[in-house]
């Protein structure tokens, strides 16, 4: 497999990304819960992706959702290696 560098790897990521959007929006007409916005830092982007993706939800129910998407309970922990 070829190695890839930074701009190129980053590049193909952005064009992967692209892609699934397109898909995402032509063929299934759906909206993609970004694991991003459903565990970002700010609140009002979490509860947003969460009305999105489940809208008959209520607010007391997202408020209890909200709880379980805590930054801190996320699996990716990020550290920066460069």
């Amino acid at each position: 497999m070829k190695t890839f560098e930074k701009d190129n790897a980053i590049n193909f990521a952005e064009d992967c990304k692209s892609q699934l959007l397109e898909v995402s929006n032509k063929i299934y007409k759906k909206d993609i819960l970004w694991y991003e916005s459903l565990y970002s830092n700010d609140i009002d982007i979490r509860k947003n992706s969460i009305k999105t993706h489940l809208p008959f939800f209520n607010d007391s129910q997202i408020d209890e959702i909200i709880k379980y998407t805590n930054p801190k309970n996320r699996y990716r922990k990020y550290k920066k290696s460069y």
